[in-house]
């Protein structure tokens, strides 16, 4: 049988799967991430192997349409008016967390890479101090509006989840430059490297501007019936464009929302709009991503080091969150101080696509990989 007769049943079993899984996790109260995740688990080439690795990588482009709508769809609340509101205290806010994530990570690493009897190496530790910066935008924002939450924690939460990401996308950009350039691997100089590196983010975000503009005054000449498909046409065309380009996509879509946001006077109704394929392409990143876990690893007695290094990065990024907001919102709400830091927790889609760069540059190295590294 031909993979795309395969991929196309991988897709039935993931959404029927997935559908009985939600259904589940409705009744034992749980959130349906972590049914979708399961879901895809199961059927994964790590489990009863209904679902294999090329059918997942067949499917990868629809995991990466789904993440661009959600950040698409976070920018669609970012007006001047509610920007200029929050701008202070999130600011703040973010600043205290990713100040304290990154030293308690990066640094904090360095000694479990020790612990677990490993070669010390800074790189990989501040790399990862970078990683973890990082919210998980469809996670965050799915569990929140599963519980329809509301009210400041929300608002802020919202907002951290793009400032986080804009902080982990230029890092990590700028950690990987540094690392190339200590270890003599630059193709040109650094102030040239980092010249292009502007130049992606710049040309990134102009993508997002031009992509929000075209939305806003096409949804304003079109009948709503006709709404979604144009959306999703500017969506296809700009996320090929910056793998093309090599400009990361994170930016662009938020970008893009931010546009809409204030050019449109029907932002609402562009959002409801994209939320009606929004959902079922989230359950399908969600699957898609369970499918990739591969749990054995954690438990396989001679990859006990990389247990130590998993466990360890998970505590030090979740209390360099709680306790950096903590710290942080000491004088404001302590309903935000208390319950915003454990709300920032949650880590997928933006780090995967940010490690994956990391593997797909470590592979090439920067001087055949300058843009491809930019691709994901």
């Amino acid at each position: 049988m031909e993979l795309e007769w395969y991929t196309l049943i991988s897709l039935g079993l993931m959404l029927g799967t997935a559908l009985v899984g939600g259904q589940l996790a409705r009744m034992a109260g749980v959130p349906r991430v972590t049914a979708y995740l399961l879901a895809g688990l199961l059927l994964g080439p790590h489990a009863f192997h209904l679902i294999e690795h090329d059918q997942l990588e067949a499917l990868t482009p629809i995991a990466r349409l789904a993440m661009a709508l959600v950040l698409f769809n976070i920018g669609c609340q970012f007006t001047l008016v509610y920007f200029r509101k929050i701008l202070h205290r999130a600011i703040r806010y973010s600043l205290g967390e990713i100040g304290l994530t990154f030293v308690l990570v990066g640094f904090g690493m360095l000694l479990v890479q020790s612990l677990a009897g490993e070669p010390v190496s800074w790189r990989a530790a501040f790399l990862l101090g970078v990683l973890a910066l990082a919210t998980a935008p469809a996670t965050t924002i799915l569990v929140l509006k599963e519980n329809k939450s509301e009210g400041p924690v929300t608002e802020f939460a919202t907002a951290l989840v793009v400032f986080n990401n804009l902080a982990a996308v230029v890092l990590f950009e700028v950690m990987f430059l540094l690392i190339h350039y200590n270890d003599g691997h630059l193709g040109n100089s650094l102030p040239t490297e980092l010249l292009k590196l502007a130049q992606d983010l710049v040309g990134s975000v102009a993508l997002g501007f031009a992509g929000g503009l075209l939305a806003s005054y096409g949804c304003a000449m079109l009948s709503q019936e006709r709404w979604l498909i144009l959306l999703i046409a500017i969506s296809t065309l700009l996320l090929g464009m910056c793998g093309a380009f090599g400009v990361p996509y994170l930016l662009t879509f938020l970008a893009m929302g931010m546009t809409v946001a204030n050019a449109s006077d029907q932002v609402k109704e562009i959002g409801s709009e994209l939320q009606r394929v929004t959902g079922l392409l989230c359950v399908l990143f969600f699957t898609i991503h369970g499918a990739e876990l591969n749990p054995g690893l954690l438990f396989n007695a001679s990859e006990s080091s990389l247990l130590i290094i998993a466990g360890g990065y998970v505590l030090l990024r979740s209390a360099g969150k709680v306790f950096g907001i903590y710290i942080a919102a000491r004088k404001d709400d302590q309903v935000v101080r208390r319950w915003l830091g454990p709300t920032l927790v949650a880590q997928a889609g933006a780090a995967i696509a940010l490690a994956s760069m990391a593997a797909a540059d470590g592979e090439a190295g920067l001087g055949e990989t300058g843009k491809g590294r930019r691709r994901n």
